[in-house]
């Protein structure tokens, strides 16, 4: 039987079959490297991608038998870990991806192969602190901090020290960090856009930049050289908020809809912890910000008395929900977010509730709802919320289209309390 050389046709990407015993099982998941890195060995079409390449192909050559076979299995830990799981292999470079029949799929096995290794060995803090970039970001960005941070990162001795505590190489580059990010560079674009763009057949006469941590906290001047460019041919642009609420309740009703017993209480848990964050905690921060600016209106404030401030608000949003003995009241101190801007929070619990106000009014007509979804995001940034909202029959300044957005909340809480129940013999 004949075998294809390479394929001309469009990428098939098979699901995970994640909740499978053999998707964890060693000896299955070595198997499936081993086979994996003896086509890519025989290949070597990305070896000018991620280091993960290098890192195999050299390897194999430093072996005694020159072929994958001579590998420790041990060392393919080398070529996950250098996987940051950009897709650019599948996507754009191997020629054996499905529907050819060798089924090569490679971001997809790394990260199998990490999520083996998650469940048998958790995460280490290194790895939790490295992962968490937004968060690291926030903190490196605060005034003050951000310059102790970068001039730390560029003496010998905080490089050691980086070393010693994250295991980040000495020598390998570390980007700065700015207090005055991307997002605060270019707060002008998110207000709706006195300037109209020309739109031609295949395009609507606008854009929008998605700024990624990197570039917002990292590289800001790349984002504002962007905006310039196209600023200066007359193109309007909006800088994209946070990741589309709409898309993941999609995404988690997806996943419900699948879901039975302990996984289905697991996902309705995830999924409430952060719903609650959003709602419930960050009214506290309002609240808290709001009796600041009123008091410190008349005079500098103690820190006991920014602590009162704080368990006074925290108790008023969460109620009864919350055991008091638990409440946390240097929480304005460990929060960044009060020393960047005024009510950063505040943005969060709006887009979370106008995302579930959409999927509502997705449920009562979807056909109709799609009709008009790509031009509402291609909006977004441009018009006011009033405007966006209008687009869909939805008026933003009726206390209704906010209990819609709380009613999704509500079930998906009266799901869990019978479900615990049920699975776990709760009342």
């Amino acid at each position: 039987m004949t075998q294809r050389e390479g394929s001309l046709e469009a990428p098939t990407r098979h699901s995970l079959d994640w909740r499978s015993d053999e998707f964890y099982d060693d000896k299955a998941l070595f198997d499936e490297l081993e086979r994996v890195f003896d086509i890519c060995h025989g290949c070597r079409r990305c070896f000018n991608l991620c280091h993960s390449f290098p890192t195999l192909f050299d390897l194999v050559d430093e072996s005694e038998t020159m072929e994958v076979d001579g590998v420790a299995r041990k060392d393919y830990w080398q070529v996950v870990d250098h996987c940051y799981l950009c897709d650019m292999c599948y996507m754009t470079k191997c020629p054996y991806v499905p529907p050819h029949e060798w089924n090569i799929d490679f971001p997809h096995l790394m990260l199998r192969a990490k999520a083996a290794r998650f469940r048998k060995q958790g995460a280490s803090m290194r790895d939790k602190v490295l992962a968490a970039t937004d968060a690291v970001g926030k903190f490196a960005g605060i005034p003050v901090i951000a310059q102790v941070v970068n001039a730390t990162n560029r003496s010998k001795f905080g490089r050691k020290m980086l070393e010693g505590a994250l295991g980040v190489h000495h020598a390998a580059p570390v980007p700065d960090y700015h207090s005055k990010n991307a997002r605060k560079r270019l707060k002008h674009l998110r207000g709706p856009s006195t300037v109209r763009g020309e739109p031609t057949e295949s395009t609507r006469g606008k854009v929008v930049l998605y700024t990624t941590c990197y570039g917002n906290r990292n590289h800001p001047e790349i984002d504002e050289d962007l905006v310039a460019v196209f600023e200066h041919n007359g193109i309007p642009m909006a800088l994209a908020e946070t990741a589309s609420i709409f898309c993941e309740t999609l995404v988690v009703e997806a996943g419900l809809a699948r879901l039975e017993g302990p996984e289905r209480l697991a996902q309705l848990d995830v999924d409430l912890v952060g719903t609650n964050q959003v709602i419930v905690d960050i009214r506290s921060r309002f609240l808290f910000e709001s009796e600041l600016f009123r008091r410190r209106s008349r005079g500098t404030l103690s820190a006991s008395e920014l602590c009162e401030m704080m368990t006074a608000a925290q108790a008023e949003a969460y109620g009864d929900g919350l055991d008091q003995s638990t409440a946390h009241p240097y929480m304005w101190l460990l929060k960044p977010h009060y020393y960047g801007s005024h009510f950063y929070n505040w943005p969060y619990t709006y887009g979370l509730l106008f995302g579930l106000g959409l999927f509502a009014r997705y449920q009562e007509d979807p056909e109709h709802f799609r009709a008009g979804y790509d031009d509402l995001l291609s909006r977004a940034g441009m018009d006011t919320a009033e405007e966006l909202g209008a687009a869909f029959g939805l008026d933003v300044t009726d206390g209704a289209f906010w209990t819609a957005s709380l009613d999704v909340v509500r079930s998906r809480i009266d799901d869990y309390a019978a479900l615990a129940a049920e699975v776990g013999g709760l009342e």
